[in-house]
């Protein structure tokens, strides 16, 4: 090698050699102005194979594809006696016949001559390319997952249907935008049990809906989806709102169901609507009714009492009065229906 003989070696440079070669760290000493290279086993793996014409080669020869950035650290040890640490610096390096991403902790300290002077840098060497990249991938996997898991709350709160998710036990786990725009509870006032309306919803003949039995809880219980289940629910501002409700189980590999999401719309208008149309039949009915009882009728006494019937019965009253109006204070009963 270009140190020459070992033979001819100064003893500084075989004590430090000797230490060097004991430890199972990958180590390497870089020895004179040149920095011609020596090294232990461990360090074999680092030079890949370059090794053994790296043995006692001049650095800038061994690691030429890096030279410009490994020769600012060698020359602030080898000039200045300063100690380096180099902590997980990549290099592109080519070991094993092509490039590749190489992750390195380096220490490098001086090794002086008995006058103080510089005469190598001692470097031990940490790759951690292994866990670097290990570290990366969870890195890149938790952005991947954390960019997921945005996009689906973006999707999550984009559903015009309201969509609220529980666990198990029935508890709210989550809730979309439009869960809260439909009925005006927050997710927070939800996971609350003094606040959590499902206690007070009705069935949509207006009877009350219990807990358990409504299509959350049903779902969960049965693993079963409950599908177009019409409830009212009462609102912060003592109003009632009229959903349509879907109920679908989260079954686990077992088929036991861990969970439920709810999704539901508005009805309320649509319920207003049919209310009123239906009104408006009822109406239409009675009056239809009315004027086929009374078109046959000539007598005013039948026709009164026949009035009086067919509206105590459309109103389903006990008592229902023809009266003739006299004046603001007085009226006078011309004809009187009872049922029964």
């Amino acid at each position: 090698t270009p140190l020459g003989p070992r033979e001819d070696w100064p003893e500084s440079l075989c004590a430090v050699v000797r230490l060097m070669i004991e430890s199972p760290q990958a180590t390497c000493l870089f020895w004179g102005r040149d920095f011609n290279l020596l090294y232990n086993d461990a360090y074999r793996s680092v030079l890949g194979d370059k090794h053994p014409r790296a043995l006692g080669r001049p650095a800038r020869e061994v690691w030429a594809e890096v030279w410009e950035v490994s020769a600012l650290s060698l020359n602030a040890v080898f000039e200045r006696g300063e100690a380096v640490f180099v902590q997980e610096q990549s290099y592109v390096i080519n070991r094993r016949g092509r490039d590749e991403r190489a992750c390195f902790t380096l220490a490098c300290s001086p090794v002086r001559a008995r006058d103080g002077s510089v005469f190598g840098v001692l470097v031990l060497v940490h790759e951690t390319t292994s866990s670097k990249q290990a570290a990366d991938e969870l890195r890149t996997a938790v952005e991947a997952s954390r960019q997921a898991e945005a996009k689906l709350r973006a999707i999550f709160n984009s559903l015009v249907e309201g969509v609220v998710v529980l666990d198990a036990h029935g508890a709210v786990v989550d809730a979309n935008d439009a869960s809260h725009h439909i009925h005006g509870y927050s997710l927070a006032a939800l996971r609350d049990p003094e606040r959590d309306p499902r206690s007070h919803v009705v069935r949509a003949d207006g009877l009350p809906f219990p807990v358990d039995e409504q299509p959350a809880m049903a779902a969960i219980a049965t693993g079963v989806a409950q599908r177009n289940v019409e409830l009212g629910l009462p609102t912060l501002d003592r109003k009632w709102r009229w959903l349509l409700a879907n109920a679908q189980p989260i079954l686990d590999e077992l088929g036991h169901a861990s969970g439920a999401v709810v999704s539901f719309v508005d009805v309320t208008e649509r319920k207003r609507l049919e209310a009123a149309r239906n009104e408006e039949v009822r109406k239409q009915a009675f009056l239809v009714r009315l004027v086929d009882a009374l078109r046959p009728l000539s007598d005013p006494d039948d026709i009164m009492s026949t009035a009086a019937r067919i509206l105590g019965e459309e109103l389903g009253v006990e008592r229902a009065r023809y009266a003739a109006i006299v004046d603001e204070k007085v009226a006078v009963i011309r004809r009187d229906y009872a049922r029964g």
